[in-house]
């Protein structure tokens, strides 16, 4: 009773970055979309922040994403539109970076790279896996790159 009232309240729902949402949210938009609300999902599982990164918790995202897919009609961006009027190369090399991470193979950053991609070398001092510290000497670079507002 309480889904269909809240699909007769909200008849249409978008969920961005869905990738990132938590088993209790996701359930919540398949509940609407069950009870008769119109659903348009976004979200780039690639780009998908794990809470614990336990083995477990990898899988069962997974699977929401991959039962979310199943769910209705499912398309991927085929086309860098980001980078279209900026860094064609850069969008162009993104492109073909994801298919190799998809299909399991590494990511060449030793050779030729598009303008627009700069790579930075740092050791993570944290001292938790799922943590993030840099010294000031790695942070330095970055640091230049966030704050020249490019």
């Amino acid at each position: 009773m309480i889904r269909e009232a809240l699909a007769d309240r909200y008849p249409v729902v978008i969920a961005d970055e869905h990738q990132d949402s938590s088993a209790d949210q996701h359930a919540i938009i398949m509940g609407l979309q069950q009870a008769g609300s119109w659903t348009r999902i976004f979200g780039d599982p690639m780009q998908q922040i794990f809470g614990s990164g336990s083995q477990a918790a990898v899988a069962a995202n997974r699977a929401r994403w991959d039962e979310t897919k199943s769910a209705g009609t499912y398309g991927e961006l085929r086309n860098p539109h980001r980078w279209k009027d900026g860094s064609p190369e850069l969008g162009r090399w993104i492109l073909q970076a994801r298919g190799a991470l998809k299909n399991g193979h590494q990511i060449d950053l030793t050779g030729r790279l598009p303008e627009g991609l700069t790579v930075l070398h740092a050791e993570n001092l944290a001292r938790t896996r799922a943590g993030y510290q840099l010294s000031g000497a790695h942070r330095e670079p970055i640091d230049r790159i966030v704050n020249s507002g490019e």
